[in-house]
């Protein structure tokens, strides 16, 4: 069981496969939030993520419109990438607190 406050509408969990795994090669997609994620990591779990947007991100920030909730967000994860997508920059806020409560948990 995660613990987040606030509580996710929805979480789904695949325990079958592993997730990504944050290393000395990880890359995060420019915006405004990145550089909070980046410190956070730096300074919790003590890697660097650089920022870049040349197509080989692994942390991908994005935003999608056609969201429904204008808070709301996505976070999916697989072996080689963390994908969040919001319907815009609050809910990508928003995912990035999450995130940053879930790798306290790892």
């Amino acid at each position: 069981m995660i613990n987040i406050i606030p509580q996710p509408v929805k979480i789904n969990i695949n325990h079958e496969k592993k997730g990504y795994t944050i290393n000395s090669n990880s890359k995060i997609s420019q915006h405004y939030v990145a550089e909070e994620l980046i410190m956070f990591v730096k300074n919790t779990l003590k890697k660097d993520i650089l920022i870049c947007n040349d197509g080989t991100e692994n942390i991908i920030l994005k935003t999608d419109s056609s969201f429904l909730y204008d808070e709301g967000y996505t976070i999916v994860c697989s072996d080689d990438t963390i994908i969040v997508t919001a319907k815009n920059d609050i809910g990508i806020f928003y995912a990035v607190q999450t995130l940053k409560q879930i790798f306290l948990q790892l």
